[in-house]
C-alpha cells in the first residue's frame, strides 16, 4: 500500500511535474502555489504519508524504511530541480540545493500537519504561501 498508493500518488503529483519542467525553479514555485487550493477534507484528514510517518515509523522498521524511500524520492526531485535551475543561472550559486530540498519537504509536511491539528485551511494556505516565498527567495534577482 505504501509504495503502490501513497508513493505513486506523491510521485505523480509532486515529483513528475518537476522532472519534466523546462524551468524547474518556476515549476516548483507554481507547484507549491497550486497546493494552496487543497480540499478541506485533505486538511481535515492530513497527508497520508505524514500520517503514516507519525504513526508507523517509530513502531515498524519496514514501514519507516519504505516511507523514508518515498521521502527520499521527493527530496531528490526537489534537489534536482534546484540544481538544474542553479546550472541555468536561475538559482543563486550559494544555495545548498540538498539542504534547501530537505527544508522544502520538511516545511511542506509541517504545513499539512499543523493545518490538520488546527483544522484550518487558512493556516495551511498561509504556511504554504510562506514556503512559496522561501523558494522564490532562492532565485537570482
Amino acid at each position: 500500500m505504501v509504495d503502490e498508493v501513497v508513493g505513486r500518488r506523491l510521485i505523480e503529483r509532486n515529483v513528475a511535474p518537476l522532472r519534466r519542467a523546462g524551468r524547474p525553479a518556476q515549476a516548483l514555485i507554481e507547484l507549491i502555489g497550486s497546493k494552496q487550493g487543497t480540499s478541506e477534507e485533505y486538511i481535515r484528514l492530513g497527508c497520508p504519508l505524514n500520517n503514516l510517518m507519525q504513526e508507523m515509523s517509530p513502531v515498524d522498521e519496514d514501514f519507516r524504511v519504505r516511507l523514508n524511500a518515498i521521502l527520499g524520492q521527493w527530496q531528490d526531485a526537489f534537489e534536482d530541480a534546484l540544481r538544474r535551475a542553479q546550472s541555468a543561472g536561475e538559482v543563486r550559486a550559494e544555495v545548498n540545493c540538498h539542504a534547501a530540498a530537505l527544508f522544502i519537504v520538511s516545511a511542506w509536511e509541517g504545513c499539512i500537519g499543523i493545518a490538520k491539528n488546527m483544522q484550518s485551511s487558512e493556516s495551511y494556505r498561509a504556511c504554504m504561501s510562506q514556503l512559496q516565498a522561501y523558494v522564490a527567495g532562492l532565485l537570482k534577482t
